[in-house]
């Protein structure tokens, strides 16, 4: 009915990631995995509800919404608990122990995506187990920082070497090295050095490889290190939860 159209209006077209919630937590992502696992086109509409004061309603108000409607309601988490139970886009290419100026001994495995053959690692240090919390550090790696030791503002200078310090002296804990190489990765990285902006495509949500090979390890309970206390989305959907932080000094 053109009677419930109001105007102006506006649609933005988005685009998700391949991979989907597997690779990123995102409203986008999930859209498109109900449509492929329902059979259906791969796309769909998104549409963000609000409560009548304008604020953008939340999970308690979406499922008071819900039940006024009789409308099915679903979370991220469930969605990539159920394509984890069922798919895998990591796999374990070469492992080896190798000895380290920080931190000593430690053991690499090199991890796979199934998704765009790109590979990320995973430095382990001492016995991983699922019963106490295991210190961790997803880390996004930036070749001006982590090889050229580039100073950044307001972040801590040799991250990468002092988290694996902080695990050194714990004597256990595992660091994820995401690569996250995309056509024209070097320059763009320096062009976001020279103009000091963030880049989009380390953001917290982005953590799907790095949670599957966590869970590949068997942890299941984690101290993040990490001087952002953010959660990210959907951890529960493969079997994750974050017991606490600590910082990088």
């Amino acid at each position: 009915n053109e009677s419930h159209i109001s105007t102006p209006g506006h649609i933005f077209p988005i685009i998700s990631k391949e991979g989907g919630t597997l690779v990123r937590a995102g409203h986008t992502e999930a859209v498109v995995d109900i449509a492929k696992l329902s059979g259906l086109n791969p796309s769909g509409v998104i549409c963000e509800i609000m409560k009548d004061n304008g604020e953008m309603a939340r999970l308690p108000d979406l499922i008071n919404f819900a039940k006024e409607h009789d409308i099915k309601i679903g979370t991220i988490a469930d969605l990539i608990s159920y394509r984890r139970k069922n798919e895998k886009i990591i796999k374990r290419y070469a492992e080896r122990n190798f000895l380290s100026n920080f931190g000593g001994e430690w053991r690499i495995i090199v991890y796979k995506s199934l998704i765009d053959d790109v590979e990320h690692l995973a430095l382990i240090k001492g016995l991983i187990t699922d019963e106490n919390p295991t210190f961790v550090r997803v880390h996004s790696f930036n070749p001006m920082s982590d090889l050229l030791g580039e100073k950044i503002l307001d972040k801590p200078e040799n991250i990468l070497s002092k988290s694996m310090k902080i695990i050194s002296d714990e004597g256990k804990g595992v660091i994820i090295l995401i690569n996250d190489s995309y056509r024209d990765f070097l320059s763009k990285k320096i062009k976001t050095s020279i103009t000091s902006l963030s880049d989009n495509n380390s953001e917290l949500r982005n953590y799907g490889f790095g949670a599957q090979i966590l869970s590949d390890l068997g942890l299941t309970k984690m101290i993040l290190i990490s001087n952002s206390k953010k959660s990210p989305a959907g951890l529960k959907g493969f079997g994750l939860s974050v017991e606490g932080w600590r910082s990088v000094d």
